[in-house]
């Protein structure tokens, strides 16, 4: 085999030296090598572009995951903007006025601002019960500049929901999609009004589901749901909207020891109480008639009062009593106890499971209706 090398040039004057047998039988071994680590080297490269059609990974380049990741971009971008357009118009400023008292006991008038939104082409407008509560008159302001004056057809401190009526037909409206269709980390948009700044739009991911919160009036609204979207004072009673514009949401609170979490009464709920609202003026919730508290397990809640004309103490529930179940569902705390309580309607029959001296008794109970406040 021929050397890739040239052998340099022999100098004039200077005799060519005859090399050794071994030196002969050395290079020639290291050529054999260097030919054979080639081949290998070049085998390798070859093989490593041929795309494997049956078991391989695809490939994608950098600049087609770039186009790609630009490409969905874009495409969420445009969908974004056809939600925050459409849904937009069916979104409402809310202005109230009140009056309230000095030291002196001289009446001082001021103003508060909140959202709201169409969910009726006649006029029914769904917002937050704090937005509106004490308000002697209340102004409905639509995207377009026009004001009406609003009514009150009735509010629920439970849910920090509220009801409205303004005299309009025609209006655009938005419906609402199941809370138990929804998922966490669904994008969803927030439009509303806040600081005054009419119909700002907002986007993020739906951070967590079921969340409880107690408000400054002690009420505890439970199965809200958490989000990253920028809240802030306005957007009260505002949508919070996934990427088709269904309402799966009510913004409501924000929490003042973190940034980006905002909490929004559910689509599920809502829907309750506004039926009930309209048919009832009020919301009828169901009632158990118990007070207990948590145990440090967490594996249910420990009955410690109840109301003597309730339904539990008619069916049997006794202080001392440990709930861990309805209807099969685990009670593992108070929330879980409201929330189940709160899905159900009065005259529904339960199941309640409760542990008694160290023993499980099903006992059933038919639920009724919680006593206005």
């Amino acid at each position: 085999m021929e050397s890739l090398y040239e052998e340099p040039q022999v100098q004039p004057g200077f005799p060519k030296r005859k090399k050794s047998i071994w030196a002969r039988v050395l290079t020639a071994a290291l050529l054999v090598a260097v030919v054979f680590v080639s081949g290998l080297v070049g085998y390798a490269y070859g093989y490593s572009q041929k795309p494997d059609v049956t078991t391989g990974p695809v490939v994608v380049t950098t600049s087609e995951t770039s186009s790609t990741a630009s490409n969905l971009l874009v495409s969420l971008q445009n969908q974004i903007e056809l939600v925050a357009d459409r849904a937009s118009d069916a979104v409402v400023n809310i202005q109230t006025e009140s009056i309230s008292y000095d030291f002196w006991f001289q009446a001082v008038p001021s103003q508060g601002l909140g959202s709201g939104f169409f969910i009726s082409s006649d006029g029914y407008v769904l917002t937050n019960n704090h937005v509106i509560e004490g308000a002697r008159s209340i102004t409905v302001i639509t995207r377009d500049g026009k004001r009406y004056t609003a009514k009150v057809v009735g509010s629920d401190q439970l849910s920090d929901l509220a009801v409205l009526k303004v005299d309009v037909s025609g209006a655009k409206f938005l419906s609402f999609r199941s809370t138990d269709t929804v998922k966490v980390g669904e994008f969803v948009v927030a439009i509303g009004n806040p600081l005054g700044l009419s119909h700002s739009v907002t986007f993020g991911v739906l951070s967590a589901k079921e969340r409880s919160i107690q408000e400054p009036n002690g009420a505890l609204i439970v199965d809200m749901l958490q989000t990253d979207a920028a809240i802030n004072p306005g957007n009260s009673g505002g949508p919070l909207l996934d990427l088709s514009g269904k309402v799966v949401g009510i913004n409501t609170a924000i929490s003042t020891e973190g940034q980006g979490i905002g909490f929004a009464v559910s689509a599920d709920t809502a829907v309750k109480v506004v039926n009930d609202l309209i048919q009832h003026g009020y919301v009828r919730w169901a009632y158990l008639g118990v007070v207990t508290r948590d145990t440090s397990t967490d594996d249910g809640v420990v009955v410690v009062d109840m109301d003597a004309n309730g339904p539990a103490y008619k069916a049997g529930v006794k202080v001392g009593d440990k709930i861990v179940s309805l209807d099969g569902q685990a009670v593992r705390n108070q929330q879980d106890l409201n929330s189940l309580i709160r899905k159900r309607n009065p005259g529904d029959k339960i199941v309640v499971t409760v542990n008694r001296s160290g023993q499980n008794l099903n006992i059933t109970v038919t639920l009724g209706e919680r006593p206005k406040s």
